[in-house]
């Protein structure tokens, strides 16, 4: 999974079998944890206006786009993503 840089965030260049895979298959301890985040458009722009989310957004093991908006963009952009890939 390559990283593509967004809006100040990281965002995972993915599709869903290799999601998951990583999450059934990577090696961790007992007490590692860690959480993903699936960021739509909205959630971007609230990330763009406060630091404390945006730091909450770029912690999360995997970012990976949740919105249609986020994967034309990506086209418009010249770093296209895979897909969107929604988990909620």
């Amino acid at each position: 999974m390559d990283k593509i840089f967004y809006w100040e965030l990281d965002l995972r260049t993915a599709n869903s079998e290799q999601v998951l895979e990583f999450i059934v298959t990577r090696p961790r301890k007992q007490s590692e944890k860690y959480y993903i985040v699936t960021p739509n458009p909205e959630l971007l722009v609230i990330a763009s206006k406060d630091s404390k989310y945006l730091m909450v957004l770029d912690g999360a093991k995997l970012a990976l786009p949740d919105g249609i908006g986020v994967v034309l963009a990506g086209k418009l952009l010249g770093r296209p993503l895979r897909e969107r890939i929604p988990w909620c």
